[in-house]
């Protein structure tokens, strides 16, 4: 395994003291979602990560799923320029994908940068397939909420 400590990539935060890939009882955690819906007018992509919504975008005309997934696969290819190896690419995507997740599911608020990295380094995941798209791991495409056509009285 490659020592990530020797790569030159820092996470905004430290990671010292943290543990990864412990175990979480999925059955007894009832997730809590307060964070609101990012809702586009064509629908939006949720991001999960060990069944832990992590991230959201919305989905409109210009901003497409190929649009994110191009982000994805052009971070995957400029590291490879920057001298990444693949094994690289992939420990430092899996370390901060259970970094994000552990962050989200310890309700620490996470900053603009956290979700465009996390989509980068979740589709460098499944470019790779290290991860396969399921219920578990991957992304999920709304549609658009139905807007009702009563009127309020």
């Amino acid at each position: 395994m490659v020592d990530v400590k020797n790569i030159n990539f820092k996470f905004p935060f430290n990671t010292d003291d943290m543990e990864f890939n412990y175990p979480i009882d999925y059955k007894s955690r009832t997730p809590q979602y307060k964070y609101p819906l990012r809702q586009g007018s064509c629908g939006s992509l949720a991001l999960y990560w060990r069944g832990l919504l992590v991230s959201q975008f919305p989905l409109t005309k210009t901003k497409t799923f190929e649009y994110y997934e191009s982000i994805g696969q052009a971070h995957f290819r400029e590291h490879f320029e920057q001298g990444y190896s693949l094994k690289e690419q992939i420990d430092i995507s899996k370390k901060f994908c259970e970094v994000l997740a552990l962050r989200r599911y310890q309700k620490y608020r996470l900053r603009a940068e956290d979700h465009e990295c996390f989509l980068q380094a979740l589709f460098t995941l499944l470019k790779t397939k290290q991860i396969e798209n399921d219920s578990f791991n991957g992304y999920l495409i709304m549609n658009p909420k139905k807007q009702s056509n009563r009127k309020k009285q």
